[in-house]
């Protein structure tokens, strides 16, 4: 029996994530557990339902498109913490590796602002990368 929480549940699911062993004994209904239980979505969740809809579980889709229409998924709106300013340097530094190019707006409007944190800086650098034009050959 799991306790009716949603991060509680996740957090005795991700183990077995992490581990690989998720899909040695998950069936598709496994997922919906979440879906179901009450509470906020914390970090373990969001982990779990990111992981399997990467992994293309049946069912993935439905489950978030549930979650979202109910508001079960917030993403903008929250206090900005330093985990948000490391995955966003994060995400600066792997696309300066691959070359990535394409404005995001929601990084835009944070790099526009005149905040002097430390979020908005690797946004800025972020959108700096993603907006920079290409060099011309032979410059």
């Amino acid at each position: 029996m799991l306790p009716s929480h949603r991060e509680v549940v996740a957090v005795n699911f991700l183990p077995f994530l992490l581990r690989g062993h998720w899909g040695e004994w998950a069936a598709p209904a496994e997922p919906a557990s979440l879906d179901i239980a009450e509470g906020p979505l914390g970090e373990s969740t969001a982990v779990i339902l990111a992981y399997l809809l990467a992994g293309r579980v049946p069912g993935m889709i439905p489950l978030i498109l549930s979650m979202a229409a109910r508001g079960d998924l917030p993403a903008e709106g929250q206090r900005i913490t330093v985990t948000h300013a490391e995955l966003v340097a994060f995400a600066a530094d792997v696309a300066r590796w691959a070359g990535a190019r394409g404005e995001i707006p929601v990084v835009a409007e944070f790099a526009r602002s005149r905040r002097t944190i430390r979020f908005v800086h690797e946004c800025e650098r972020l959108h700096a990368q993603l907006t920079a034009t290409e060099p011309t050959a032979g410059a």
